[in-house]
């Protein structure tokens, strides 16, 4: 599996522009390798805020089942990064609801058609 993230190839690729928005773009502590993100870019294109959503939830679940740990002076705590990605996955939700639209129910009353309306008897 491989890591990758290079900075001046934003304009033109999709992967890194996605690791750019989510903050996974330091090569020591990566969430996804390039493949993983593919996968998601794949299955969930084209739209970018369709893509960023799953990636967003997927890295949520994932940061969640880290265990927080501490061992003497050191701990670490991802409570920080969840929180952040929580945020950043109900703005998500809320342009992807907006871009929907409005969905329109089908009428309950029956049809009432006039076919020639010249023909009417007041």
């Amino acid at each position: 599996m491989s890591w990758s993230y290079d900075s001046a190839q934003l304009q033109t690729s999709l992967l890194y522009q996605i690791r750019f928005k989510m903050g996974d773009t330091d090569e020591d502590s990566p969430i996804f390798e390039d493949e993983e993100l593919q996968f998601l870019i794949v299955q969930y294109g084209p739209s970018m805020n369709n893509i960023l959503y799953q990636v967003v939830l997927s890295a949520i679940n994932r940061l969640s089942a880290t265990p927080d740990y501490t061992l003497g002076p050191y701990s670490e705590d991802g409570g920080n990064r969840v929180a952040s990605l929580q945020t950043m996955l109900e703005t998500l939700s809320r342009k992807l609801k907006a871009s929907e639209g409005v969905k329109m129910k089908p009428p309950t009353t029956a049809p009432k058609f006039i076919y020639d309306i010249m023909s009417i008897k007041q």
